[in-house]
């Protein structure tokens, strides 16, 4: 079964935004008055930062991420081809965006020989994504570090429980050990 995933333009304004202003913030005293050559010298780093931003959450849009029986593949500018028996490593961080840890995101990174691949929460069915490696991680045994651990379990995809003798295959993944 094959799904693909794109980050939706929702999500992504908020960035474009923050980049805008960044960029209006910095650059724009830059363009319009004439101002000190080390005040010069800092708004011109700001606003090569901001305009990275921008790029890259542009990246960002034109990502998508392909799961199929045979792997995860990373489409757009920086594309690459995972498969599920080639991934070593998995972590699952939440960077939270209050004290109470009511807002906030997840980041998952699926490591293989063959590269990287870097998901954010933000993308379209992100849980689904999130269920699909669980379940690699169990049928593999992959180890996972405590707080990868507890991140999955709070999404609903435990992966501290290996699969049940005589279950099928979850999803096309391979059940080896």
């Amino acid at each position: 079964m094959t799904s693909e995933h794109r980050y939706p333009a929702e999500a992504l304004w908020a960035d474009y935004a923050r980049a805008a202003a960044g960029l209006a913030a910095t650059a724009g005293p830059l363009l319009l008055v004439p101002v000190a050559d080390w005040i010069a010298v800092l708004l011109g780093a700001l606003a090569i930062l901001f305009a990275v931003f921008a790029w890259r959450t542009f990246e960002r849009q034109r990502t998508r991420i392909t799961i199929d029986d045979e792997g995860v593949t990373l489409g757009g500018p920086h594309g690459r081809r995972l498969a599920w028996d080639s991934i070593a490593e998995v972590r699952l961080r939440y960077y939270s965006t209050k004290r109470d840890r009511s807002g906030g995101w997840m980041h998952l990174r699926l490591e293989a020989p063959a590269g990287r691949v870097r998901i954010d929460s933000t993308i379209e069915d992100f849980g689904r994504i999130a269920e699909r490696v669980s379940a690699l991680v169990r049928a593999r045994s992959l180890p996972v570090d405590p707080v990868t651990r507890a991140n999955f379990r709070a999404l609903g995809a435990p992966v501290d429980d290996l699969p049940a003798e005589g279950a099928p295959p979850l999803d096309g993944l391979p059940t080896d050990r």
